[in-house]
């Protein structure tokens, strides 16, 4: 086990050393490190899945829904207040 993690652990996945990347050279480090665990998260879905009941997961994925919809419409808002 060690030895896969280690070889995988080596090499980092592009997806997040670009996201780094661009939020370093942003000053926000913090918010690289969240999007890093997010994409690890979602890369390790099918566990997640298994661990978490089937309603458990209709439920959160409502929510998240309902929470994306609302991010979209607020960021639209905030974007069209600003012109």
């Amino acid at each position: 086990m060690w030895p896969w993690a280690v070889a995988v652990g080596g090499v980092p996945c592009p997806a997040v050393v670009m996201v780094m990347l661009f939020c370093l050279s942003m000053d926000l480090v913090l918010l690289g490190l969240l999007l890093a665990i997010c994409i690890a998260l979602g890369m390790g879905k099918a566990g997640i899945l298994r661990a978490v009941s089937e309603k458990r997961i209709e439920k959160a994925e409502a929510i998240v829904g309902m929470l994306s919809g609302a991010a979209i419409a607020g960021f639209g808002t905030l974007f069209l207040d600003q012109s």
